[in-house]
């Protein structure tokens, strides 16, 4: 330890996420102070937390027992500093821990990150408006927003997210109901409602307004979809959706938006790749996924490792097996050229410089790699949407707000999640995906007709890479740490998931498994109309790896719907004529 800081760091462990992961504290601009920032759960309004030396249990630190001061480095299980009461518009936590002066403070910031002081209130008029069209004033209350109603007797919040300008939930409705009953709540608290007025011809609220509901004739509907605008002319309307037709108008609006992102040319691309980087710091603060998913997430960091695995498979001395080795070569080689064909050059000039080659670290002993578009188009996208990073929950996240029907225009807003506090471009992601997989698809295409079924190596995708552990000075690096001054040196490792011979997959089995957790209210048309960008597994074990995940992250709808204990799992069966089985169990 030196001045007072042990080489370890420090990490934050807190009520947020069920004292589940560990949170760095980063040194701050003050001499001998570290921050960290945490999302907030929304109830109950309290949130404890300690101060952890590393990650070992046994040296916290942790208020003194009068709560005037700070105790530690020891093990007080229960010891806990308390945050309450939580200002109403608390989405985040700033905790600062002064080492030297032995202090913890904390500051509570908004959805766009700006402070506000607790117990502060917002002091809002009512608005006349009629339920279905414009009000005259804006409303002041910034959310987050729910719906509430009686198809579940008043029960259950469901949050409205972005659609565009405005946001949009949709509920399940009883067939048997002839009407249903609703009212728009702020942060879940039921003195802060908005309704329409007592003579239903306009919108009041924020206040108490029990009984004030507006009121919709179901007619034998499923779906109840209600958008909410509270900005500048605040307006409430609703319609009930049919599943078939919303899921049909969601598929079209995506390949819509892919098309028109097309054709805003490859400069704009790059630029929106370099955006969602840049963005990263801020989203994995605000994200719920942020203290679960992986820290090295920046371009730098993925670029490199990406690259130290490729090295790994060329080295023919290594531990990739031969037949790995080659069909990653041969299949690079005709994607480069179908890369070439249709995409041509990369318009780096518009986007204001070549960020992805700037940003990779150089091995002083083979000097700079340079980029290929396939490194560009196919291979990062596929390792953003494959590591566990908050690149992919976000994307994810943000892709099952198709079934809202969001709209051409409205979804690649929501995708990006467009003046909220975890703005970054992905709808760039879900445009560099489909068009690496549409790569694949080509050369998979080109393979088979060259030389027939087996031609193409599926087994190579199925595989890994062998795990890159890199030594350089002695210690193993990583790309978060930067670049010493001598070469790196490869740290031999088992390759845990080689590639097998070509024509196993189609030849056998070929099973694949896919869960998903389904909230209580699930029912046929959930089932049948799924909106996920999600992979299949090829065991049971890896879809129950993956289930477990989204079962500890907290304020997300798998997160909701796991507490139901309910998994729809689909099987694929073959590579050839797929078919698919379906099996749900709690």
């Amino acid at each position: 330890m030196s001045h007072g800081y042990p080489k370890e760091g420090f990490n934050l462990v807190g009520s947020w996420d069920d004292w589940k992961s560990f949170v760095p504290l980063s040194r701050s601009g003050q001499s001998g102070s570290f921050v960290a920032r945490v999302p907030i759960r929304r109830p109950p309004g309290l949130e404890e937390f300690q101060i952890l030396q590393g990650q070992d249990w046994a040296a916290r630190y942790y208020p003194t027992a009068r709560g005037e001061g700070v105790e530690g480095p020891g093990n007080a299980h229960g010891r806990n500093f308390r945050v309450t009461p939580l200002p109403s518009d608390c989405m985040q936590l700033e905790i600062l821990w002064d080492v030297l002066g032995r202090k913890v403070t904390w500051k509570f910031l908004n959805a766009a990150e700006q402070e506000i002081q607790a117990g502060e209130k917002k002091v809002a008029a009512k608005k006349g408006a009629k339920a279905r069209s414009a009000p005259r004033n804006q409303a002041s209350n910034r959310g987050p927003f729910f719906l509430v109603g009686s198809w579940d007797n008043w029960k259950g919040f469901a949050e409205f997210l972005p659609f565009g300008d405005s946001f949009r939930t949709k509920v399940k409705v009883g067939l048997d109901m002839k009407r249903v009953e609703f009212q728009v709540v702020v942060a879940r608290d039921w003195n802060r409602r908005f309704h329409p007025t007592s003579s239903g011809d306009g919108l009041a609220g924020p206040d108490v307004g029990h009984g004030l509901n507006w009121r919709a004739e179901v007619g034998g509907k499923k779906w109840l979809e209600v958008t909410w605008s509270p900005d500048r002319a605040p307006y409430v309307e609703w319609t009930f959706p049919d599943p078939a037709d919303a899921h049909e108008a969601a598929a079209e609006d995506f390949a819509a938006m892919l098309r028109d992102l097309a054709k805003e040319g490859s400069g704009a691309w790059f630029r929106g790749m370099a955006g969602i980087f840049e963005a990263l710091p801020k989203c994995q603060r605000s994200s719920p996924y942020g203290a679960k998913a992986e820290n090295e997430a920046t371009a730098r960091c993925l670029l490199a490792t990406f690259l130290r695995d490729l090295e790994t498979m060329a080295d023919p001395r290594g531990p990739a097996p031969g037949g790995q080795r080659g069909a990653l070569k041969e299949l690079e080689e005709q994607c480069e050229q179908l890369l070439k064909d249709t995409v041509g050059e990369i318009d780096y000039a518009t986007a204001g410089g070549d960020f992805m080659q700037e940003a990779l670290p150089v091995d002083p002993a083979t000097g700079p790699v340079q980029l290929k578009l396939w490194h560009r188009l196919v291979y990062l996208p596929l390792v953003m949407y494959v590591r566990n990073t908050v690149h992919l929950y976000e994307m994810l996240e943000r892709l099952k707000a198709q079934s809202s029907g969001a709209g051409r225009g409205r979804l690649r807003a929501l995708l990006d999640a467009k003046g909220t506090a975890r703005e970054s471009p992905y709808s760039w992601l879900v445009f560099s995906i489909v068009g690496a997989l549409q790569i694949l698809y080509h050369a998979r295409a080109a393979a088979e007709k060259r030389g027939g079924c087996d031609a193409f190596p599926l087994e190579l995708l199925a595989s890994s890479p062998p795990q890159t552990v890199w030594i350089q000075d002695g210690v193993e690096w990583s790309p978060s740490h930067g670049s010493g001054a001598g070469a790196f040196q490869r740290k031999q490792v088992v390759n845990c998931e080689p590639m097998k011979p070509l024509g196993t997959l189609r030849k056998g089995d070929g099973l694949m498994y896919r869960g998903i957790w389904l909230p209580a209210d699930a029912d046929e048309d959930t089932i049948r109309y799924q909106y996920s960008f999600q992979s299949f597994s090829r065991s049971i074990e890896g879809v129950m790896r993956v289930l477990r995940f989204y079962s500890g992250v907290a304020s997300t709808k798998a997160g909701e719907a796991a507490r139901a204990g309910h998994i729809l799992m689909y099987i694929g069966v073959k590579f050839q004529g797929w078919r698919l089985a379906m099996a749900s169990w709690q």
